[in-house]
């Protein structure tokens, strides 16, 4: 028997281990919060944890006979005897065998002891049947939608590529502070390190693209070669540069209030529903993967799945990922309520009696913007008839006076009718852009 048998069964136990070990996170994790899969999946990964834990006991009862019949100098190769099942070679210890089977596509080999080899190549079949249904079940979309990951974009990895070790340097240092705050708050898909390379990459981008245009635009005479075009063009590259830097910089500022507000119009209701489920007496932290379980709140359900995240993969109580998921959402008003929560659970008071004068609050300040929201609507609509409506009247009144006493104007009939539709056109769209921004969600 050689060292190369003991070196398989310790390479087996360890993959044994592994796959154990993601089965049961899987199981103790993932499908406490999505109740809709857990009791089917939950039996199918217990079967398979138990299969794996039976291999590993039949390989470790076989390692005491590799070690005592390991020879010190090298033997001349054995004949391999193949079997029907997973192929076995024998050895010349009477109570061992070897078993080379294909797993995965790949090879494997384990030495058993002799009377071990059925049940060993039993749980093998088990085991593999049984992940093959899981990943069927994983295939399939669970209720409500479930948690992706997201690779970085192309753009973001070229970007670290160049500037991943400036902008660690910089963060190291304590700049963009306030930029990963917002990120985070906003839940973006990057992180600060990637998203200042990515706002480095694009200056230097539109820097050397705007130097190309503003060479092409000297050469084709547009602008005037001296020092004056050249001027110029400092100054068109000097302008777009602070245009892309503001732009990048500011817009996750600018999705914070976006996101702020989509939540603040759903938290009355995801109250409400808070509410209702704490009167059944469930368990506090389960109001939470319930709700997340589906789409209807879209905006306050990533608040919710961080509030999951921090129990089941960080190992908090409760009480503190209420309070540190309160420190990173963008709704001061979701804050407020997370720490409310986090204080009530902590004192031992009623949950139900909390949400329900919660939501009684926040229904009433959402009545209170609906208002709002309809006298300024109809402070447009006065605007609208006085711009749109009671305008033109009164500009095509002045251009008949004007014909009338015999003052010309340096414009064509067809280039007022333009000038006036386009501005028409124009101020519809700034009120359909005013409205869209200030009509809420619900």
């Amino acid at each position: 028997m050689s060292m190369q048998s003991l070196r398989d069964n310790i390479k087996k136990l360890r993959n044994l281990s592994k796959e154990a070990s993601y089965f049961n996170d899987y199981l103790t994790q993932k499908l406490s919060s999505i109740p809709e899969r857990r009791e089917y999946e939950k039996d199918l990964l217990n079967k398979t944890i138990d299969s794996l834990i039976n291999q590993v006991e039949i390989i470790n009862f076989s390692i005491p006979e590799i070690v005592n019949n390991i020879s010190p100098s090298p033997k001349l190769p054995q004949k391999t005897e193949k079997l029907s099942a997973p192929a076995e070679s024998g050895t010349k210890a009477k109570n061992l065998v070897k078993i080379e089977y294909k797993l995965k596509e790949s090879p494997e080999t384990v030495t058993l002891r002799r009377e071990d080899k059925e049940r060993f190549i039993r749980e093998l079949n088990i085991s593999s049947d049984l992940i093959k249904k899981l990943k069927k079940r994983a295939g399939k979309k669970p209720v409500g939608g479930g948690w992706t990951l997201h690779k970085p974009n192309f753009y973001g990895r070229i970007s670290n590529f160049f500037f991943r070790s400036l902008s660690r340097k910089l963060i190291d240092r304590g700049h963009f502070h306030k930029l990963n705050s917002r990120l985070r708050k906003s839940n973006s898909s990057f992180i600060v390190n990637t998203y200042v390379s990515i706002l480095f990459f694009t200056q230097v981008l539109v820097f050397l693209l705007s130097i190309i245009g503003v060479i092409v635009l000297i050469s084709s005479g547009i602008f005037s070669s001296d020092n004056l075009g050249v001027i110029e063009g400092i100054g068109i590259i000097a302008g777009l540069q602070l245009l892309v830097w503001a732009i990048i910089y500011l817009s996750p500022s600018m999705e914070v209030s976006s996101t702020a507000r989509k939540i603040n119009q759903e938290l009355p209701f995801v109250t409400v529903h808070m509410a209702a489920i704490a009167g059944s007496g469930i368990e506090p932290s389960r109001i939470f993967s319930i709700i997340a379980s589906n789409n209807d709140y879209p905006n306050t359900r990533k608040e919710l799945i961080k509030v999951i995240n921090q129990i089941n993969y960080y190992g908090y109580d409760l009480v503190n990922a209420l309070r540190n998921v309160a420190k990173t959402t963008s709704s001061e008003k979701l804050a407020e309520l997370f720490k409310g929560l986090a204080v009530t659970i902590s004192s031992g008071g009623s949950l139900e009696q909390f949400l329900s004068k919660r939501a009684e609050t926040l229904i009433l300040d959402y009545r209170l913007e609906r208002e709002k929201y309809s006298k300024i609507a109809e402070n447009f609509m006065n605007i609208y008839i006085a711009l749109v409506i009671a305008a033109p009247m009164i500009f095509l009144l002045l251009l008949i006076l004007i014909g009338i006493s015999g003052t010309g104007l340096n414009y064509t009939p067809a280039q007022l009718s333009v000038m006036m539709i386009s501005a028409v056109s124009l101020i519809n769209i700034i009120f359909l852009f005013l409205l869209r921004m200030k009509q809420p969600v619900y």
